[in-house]
């Protein structure tokens, strides 16, 4: 029960704070903030852990049980974002220091090396974006063309609409013209109906044949493993696994362009010349 949970509930929610509130002292200390502030932090923190304390007492059974794991979860879930929070507003206002700090005691090769990985990032990224453009200025073609054959009215303004919302994995055009040929079918307009469902698989094989070689181009990798990181990401992680199975095709590509993975292939190369003369 919750009853029984909870002096374990309320530690673990005590050690959450704890650390938090010495995180912050020493942030505070740092940066010369009154101690006044810190100190209403604990004042209500301490409030919060007796409200709770009154509120479960006597209070049991298996769904009270459920209700304390998952306010444990939560409380520990809010802790952990205000650590993140914070620690990214310390390390903005820290920035200048680090930078300084990377500046002198970095030897000046990685110096050189992490700017150029910098360089081809940013300007592999913005390929990225200029080959969505181009996806999405080829779907706007096409939706405008079907959508004014059918005579719709705003064939414009919708035609922009759907492509814009084509960037989307899982979502695309489909999201709109499938329902929209269902709702033509029960209108019994067929015609209609059969125009949007063309429409859908014309717009779905003109993104599925382009994005792997546009893409590609763009952030210079090639179109066979453009594909096969864009199955991957989607698969592994849906549209987050998209963007970082892109991204680390792209850093990849260019530590080999620099010559990060020159030494070890060369080892490799070496060992294989032993074993071929050996044979």
């Amino acid at each position: 029960s919750l009853s029984q949970d909870l002096p374990h509930i309320l530690d673990s929610i005590k050690v959450q704070f704890d650390n938090l509130n010495l995180f912050l002292e020493e942030k505070a200390q740092h940066f010369g903030i009154r101690a006044g502030l810190l100190q209403k932090g604990e004042e209500l923190y301490q409030s919060i852990m007796g409200v709770l304390t009154e509120w479960v007492k006597g209070i049991g059974g298996n769904s009270i049980q459920y209700a304390g794991g998952v306010a444990k979860g939560v409380t520990n879930g809010f802790v952990s974002s205000i650590v993140m929070i914070l620690s990214a507003y310390f390390f903005m206002v820290e920035r200048e220091e680090i930078y300084l700090f990377y500046k002198e005691k970095a030897p000046k090769s990685i110096q050189e090396k992490l700017s150029l990985i910098k360089e081809h990032i940013f300007k592999a990224l913005g390929g990225y974006v200029k080959a969505q453009l181009k996806i999405m200025g080829v779907i706007f073609v096409l939706l405008f063309i079907g959508l004014a054959i059918e005579g719709e009215n705003y064939a414009f303004l919708l035609a922009i609409v759907i492509s814009i919302w084509d960037v989307l994995p899982f979502l695309g055009t489909g999201m709109i013209l499938i329902p929209w040929a269902v709702f033509k079918f029960i209108e019994h307009q067929f015609q209609a109906g059969v125009i949007f469902i063309i429409l859908y698989l014309i717009c779905l094989l003109a993104r599925q044949l382009l994005q792997p070689k546009i893409i590609g181009d763009s952030i210079g990798l090639r179109p066979l493993p453009t594909l096969f990181l864009i199955y991957v990401g989607l698969k592994v992680g849906g549209f987050a696994g998209f963007l970082y199975a892109m991204f680390l095709g792209i850093v990849f590509r260019n530590f080999y362009k620099l010559g990060f993975f020159d030494p070890w292939m060369g080892r490799v190369k070496r060992r294989l010349q032993l074993l071929k003369e050996i044979d």
